[in-house]
């Protein structure tokens, strides 16, 4: 069965696994941005096969929603 996994970090050579539905973000820092990722997917699978349900998408202004990526932070400051 097809699996999807879902990687962040500060750069393309440090990305990790990070986990969907968690209800938490993910701190993501580099000396280019500061800040958080947080990702929710509709009746996701996690490794196990186990579908990770999420209040998320029980509020009714989400109820048509299947996925949501969000990311908040700021950029840093230019190194000179």
């Amino acid at each position: 069965m097809p699996r999807l996994r879902i990687l962040a970090g500060p750069s393309m050579a440090e990305l990790k696994p990070i986990q969907a539905n968690s209800g938490s973000a993910t701190d993501i820092s580099s000396e280019a941005f500061e800040g958080k990722v947080a990702v929710y997917i509709k009746n996701f699978a996690d490794t196990n096969g186990e579908i990770l349900k999420s209040p998320y998408f029980e509020q009714e202004a989400r109820k048509d929603v299947t996925w949501s990526v969000q990311v908040q932070g700021k950029p840093q400051a230019a190194i000179s």
